[in-house]
């Protein structure tokens, strides 16, 4: 995977955008907690705690702060 996004609409990230973004998966992370404690929904609940842990660790070798795209 190259990291590029090869599409027609030459889209652009912006701080706004990943704002967004994180937010949501957020959001699906919050929503995820009340869910039912099943293999199914526990998975779920691991998967989002994970791709946020990698944006935040991310963020935070590049001097920022999941909190900066609130």
């Amino acid at each position: 995977m190259s990291g590029k996004i090869n599409n027609d609409d030459k889209w652009e990230v912006t701080g706004e955008t990943l704002g967004y973004m994180i937010s949501r998966i957020q959001e699906r992370y919050q929503e995820s907690l009340s869910e039912g404690d099943d293999d199914f929904n526990n998975g779920r609940k691991l998967a989002f705690y994970e791709v946020l842990d990698m944006i935040k660790n991310d963020l935070e070798v590049r001097g920022y702060s999941l909190d900066d795209f609130k």
